[in-house]
């Protein structure tokens, strides 16, 4: 797999436009990143709005082979990843806080929602 990384100032949704390559035939490995996001949606609904200046949204175009009903799974299994690295890499303690988000000291470091296109 080839990674692209695809860098915007500012975009609604890094997810929405990941799904928007992803129909129209982008290859996995494609990484959006944008400085500022608008429109970002999480679990339930709820808006994920991301300031410039404060984090970083990124959403990556996986083309995974297993079952839909899996797919939860892969969001768990990258969580655990990003804990276990930053911890490897001598970052305060990492937890994990079900389904998909990763805490350090409290804040949340990054999120995981598996989508498909």
């Amino acid at each position: 797999m080839q990674t692209r990384l695809n860098i915007h100032q500012e975009v609604e949704s890094t997810q929405d436009l990941a799904k928007e390559m992803a129909l129209s035939g982008e290859p996995e490995g494609l990484a959006i990143m944008a400085f500022k996001q608008t429109g970002g949606r999480g679990r339930s609904g709820h808006t994920w709005i991301s300031p410039a200046g404060k984090n970083l949204a990124l959403s990556i175009l996986l083309r995974p082979s297993m079952r839909s009903k899996a797919m939860p799974l892969l969001g768990l299994m990258a969580a655990i990843a990003v804990a276990e690295t930053v911890e490897t890499r001598g970052i305060l303690r990492a937890e994990l806080k079900w389904p998909n988000d990763v805490l350090v000291s409290g804040k949340k470091l990054a999120v995981f929602c598996p989508k498909r296109a």
